[in-house]
């Protein structure tokens, strides 16, 4: 993960009171047009937290509101494979623990997972797995809550819109039906 790597424009990591992590700021339009945004974005989270809670691997996943789950970084971690579980609505503490035990099993000795959840929905799976053993305590795992919390908005507006229908807007949406309406009119009146 490259520090000098630029950030997208309005990428910027957001200000941290109290020693909080930060995390970078991404544009739900750019996300679902630009994959090299995302990853620019993923990229620059995993350097930002990374001093509040050293990783050498940090994961993430999004849960569509489509259902299923979507890998957001580190896009090397599709190849193994890895199956997450999926909330109904929200995942559950033994769903955390076995995936954190697999992945402990793949060797990372220390490992911590929590879900990003916007209302009463998990929107997101954020997992932190480090080499050394016995890295993450209470303040870690709380750290990465925290990571969870504020990535919940950005999250959340992403699972909404992700899909090929579900990225149209409301109003784009109700223009497509009024005009499939108004064509039907049309056909049945000639």
């Amino acid at each position: 993960m490259s520090p000098e790597l630029p950030l997208p424009s309005d990428s910027q990591p957001r200000s941290s009171p109290r020693g909080e992590p930060m995390v970078p700021l991404l544009r739900v339009e750019q996300a679902l047009e630009d994959g090299d945004a995302l990853a620019t974005w993923y990229t620059a989270l995993s350097n930002a937290i990374a001093p509040e809670l050293p990783h050498d691997l940090l994961a993430l996943w999004l849960y569509p509101a489509q259902g299923g789950a979507v890998l957001l970084g580190p896009e090397a971690l599709a190849a193994d494979d890895l199956s997450v579980p999926l909330p109904s609505p929200q995942l559950e503490a033994s769903q955390l623990r076995l995936l954190e035990d697999i992945v402990r099993d793949a060797g990372y000795p220390s490992v911590a997972a929590a879900p990003v959840r916007s209302g009463r929905r998990d929107v997101g799976l954020v997992l932190a797995a480090d080499l050394r053993p016995e890295r993450y305590g209470e303040d870690d795992r709380l750290t990465l809550e925290l990571v969870a919390q504020r990535l919940a908005p950005m999250l959340g507006r992403l699972a909404r819109q992700w899909g090929g229908a579900a990225r149209a807007t409301p109003q784009v949406a109700r223009t497509a039906a009024l005009m499939d309406a108004l064509a039907s009119l049309s056909a049945q009146a000639g």
